[in-house]
């Protein structure tokens, strides 16, 4: 116990000296001075509390938005460049951080800018000849480029909107398929795809009508009014009368829907226009014939016919 006492009596004297005490409120200081400093050092260095608010850049040319992010001790890098259709080149189209973001100095503002030449595409090939026009056109939209539909045609055989043309900058480009048929990105495919419903319709008779009457009806019949021929004697276009019409009229007569027919135009009213009672001389028997599909239904009526008559 003796020696205990000694040791803790030791101990005491040792902590309660005046060297001790100088030497552990040194190294206390010292210690407190390098946090102190070491604080100060990492606020300069991490700019605390000190942010910057980013500009807007989109819509801006790249040399002058990366000169204004510089001015505000920003940096600026491009990340990524895309084309678009009447846009011009080095134009800032996105940028990250956003506009007004609060961000700290030295920042790097990454951005995406359009470029003068548009990427280019190979046209994916039609799958055995032909393919629908809907899936066809998922395909080209994953690539970038528009579709569009040119016209449609009859196929009694094949699945609505299955695609029998693809058109490129003017030119059929179907049977290029295989080879590869390169489009810009950004461009328009057209395609020429197949129906299932008839597109014709019977040729109006529009001799005898007046011209605002005649237009009415062709847009009914879902056809186009195409030139338009005054004689001499047209002062009003309004009150004016169907002379001749381009193709003529008949009860066969059929034409394809969206086409053109073209008027001729007089003041008066024609001759031979009482009723019904047309000018015969006046009126020519067109030389179109019934389509195959026509012909086929009215073979149809005559067997149901006979068949009945046997029956």
């Amino acid at each position: 116990m003796s020696k205990l006492r000694n040791v803790g009596r030791e101990i005491y004297c040792f902590l309660t000296s005046g060297i001790f005490i100088r030497n552990f409120v040194g190294i206390a200081i010292f210690v407190g001075v390098c946090l102190f400093l070491l604080s100060m050092w990492m606020r300069w260095y991490t700019n605390h509390n000190e942010e910057y608010e980013v500009h807007e850049y989109v819509g801006l040319d790249y040399k002058d938005a990366k000169q204004l992010a510089e001015d505000r001790s920003f940096s600026m890098a491009i990340v990524d460049s895309i084309f678009l259709l009447g846009k011009k080149a080095n134009v800032v189209l996105e940028q990250d951080p956003i506009a007004n973001a609060m961000v700290k100095e030295n920042r790097t503002v990454y951005v995406t800018v359009s470029k003068s030449n548009p990427n280019i595409k190979i046209l994916p090939n039609l799958t055995g000849g032909n393919d629908d026009f809907f899936q066809y056109k998922r395909k080209c939209k994953r690539m970038g480029v528009s579709t569009k539909i040119k016209s449609k045609k009859f196929r009694s055989k094949l699945a609505e909107n299955t695609i029998l043309e693809v058109w490129y900058k003017g030119k059929d480009v179907t049977s290029e398929l295989e080879d590869g048929v390169k489009v810009e990105e950004g461009s328009t495919v057209e395609f020429v795809v197949s129906e299932r419903m008839s597109t014709t319709v019977s040729v109006p008779d529009l001799r005898c009508k007046k011209f605002t009457e005649a237009e009415f009806i062709i847009n009914n019949y879902n056809l186009n009014v195409g030139s338009v021929i005054d004689d001499p004697s047209v002062t009003n276009r309004g009150t004016a009368y169907i002379l001749r019409q381009v193709p003529r009229f008949s009860e066969s007569a059929t034409m394809q829907v969206g086409e053109e027919v073209q008027l001729y135009l007089t003041q008066k009213r024609p001759s031979g226009c009482t009723g019904d009672d047309y000018d015969v001389d006046q009126i020519e028997t067109p030389v179109e014939k019934p389509s195959a599909q026509d012909e086929s239904d009215t073979g149809q009526l005559i067997n149901d016919s006979n068949d009945l008559e046997n029956g």
